[in-house]
């Protein structure tokens, strides 16, 4: 007996399935417990009908999200990091605070469970990248910055004075580069001691940069 699935049936098919079983089994079974109806022109007509409107709904959302993977794709999010004035960083980044900065710097509302981020959380300054879940064909990729709270607020001043870090906020941001740098570093100073003795200096360079960069 050929019949129409109402409902997603274990070991044999999902909710419109058209689908051929034993007549025993659709008539004890499948239509006296709604699992099914007998498929007769009139259903098979309505369920094509079904179909067709259930597609185009379809597209329209994937439409709808490729549109908004492209918004997503040309912008950077950033995230301020709090840091004590030992260069400890304070807390860590989740998918709840990215979907709110989103929100907040270009005013894009994204379900926050639709934010995958590698690790789950985002622990030190530096630039990663979340996935946003759109769509289960329509998965891009997001930039995101996390950037030191006072580097991030002098960075997004709109007057000219703003534009300034105190020496306390110059000293903790160097503090809490730190160990992003080593793990850059390290592997270039690895092995021969005499490469090890560069290690100090280089430091000490990338913190004069960041301090005229910062003075310009």
């Amino acid at each position: 007996m050929e019949i129409i699935l109402k409902q997603d049936v274990p070991n044999l098919g999902f909710k419109d399935d058209l689908v051929t079983v034993k007549d025993g089994y659709a008539t004890n079974y499948l239509i006296p417990k709604g699992l099914a109806i007998v498929a007769i022109p009139s259903e098979k007509k309505k369920l094509a009908e079904t179909i067709r409107q259930r597609k185009f709904k379809e597209e329209k959302v994937r439409k709808e999200a490729e549109k908004m993977a492209e918004k997503l794709q040309e912008i950077e999010v950033r995230i301020a990091a709090k840091v004590g004035t030992s260069g400890k960083i304070f807390g860590s980044v989740n998918a709840l605070q990215i979907a709110e900065a989103i929100k907040d710097q270009f005013g894009i509302e994204i379900d926050r469970k639709k934010i995958m981020v590698d690790g789950e959380t985002i622990k030190e300054v530096g630039m990663y990248s979340a996935r946003v879940n759109l769509h289960k064909e329509v998965r891009p990729e997001l930039k995101v910055s996390r950037e030191l709270e006072a580097w991030l607020r002098m960075a997004m001043a709109k007057e000219p004075d703003d534009r300034h870090l105190d020496a306390r906020d110059m000293l903790a941001a160097l503090d809490a580069l730190e160990p992003p740098l080593v793990r850059l570093v390290d592997p270039l100073l690895e092995a021969p001691e005499p490469r090890r003795r560069w290690r100090p200096a280089l430091f000490a360079v990338l913190g004069l940069a960041g301090a005229l960069l910062v003075a310009f």
